[in-house]
């Protein structure tokens, strides 16, 4: 964060980012993922997770900025957060969220073979991670 001084010099502040922690969002036990609503989600600082997050986006707007990059949110989009990315919602207006957590993509064992069905996949033409898919 730069903090303008008096004179015009200008500093850098140091700041902390928050950590969330799987042990905060999962049920004890073995799950390898869980659901957060967030109704509404409201403005939230900078963090990142020791988690992977898929975030749905209901209803209503806002920015989520991705590892210093804005988007735009509105009703259809769908975000992929890694857990070493860091993200943070401003501006945010009657913003509703379905979050699916996971602790790793292995999680999703239960999808073994889902590639054969993917066809972005099978070609390597993807999204970024972190890319919107609007409807």
């Amino acid at each position: 964060m730069l903090i303008r001084l008096r004179y015009g010099f200008v500093k850098q502040r140091e700041m902390t980012m928050t950590i969330l922690h799987s042990a905060d969002f999962f049920p004890e036990g073995d799950y390898a993922i869980a659901i957060e609503p967030r109704i509404p989600q409201a403005a939230f600082p900078e963090h990142h997770h020791d988690f992977h997050e898929i975030v749905l986006v209901e209803q209503g707007s806002g920015i989520h900025v991705f590892n210093g990059q804005p988007q735009t949110l509105c009703a259809g989009c769908v975000c992929f957060v890694r857990d070493h990315d860091r993200h943070l919602y401003e501006q945010t207006d009657n913003l509703c969220l379905t979050n699916v957590l996971y602790r790793s993509p292995g999680a999703f064992r239960f999808l073994s073979g889902y590639r054969l069905y993917c066809p972005a996949i099978r070609t390597g033409n993807m999204l970024p991670t972190g890319a919107s898919i609007k409807k």
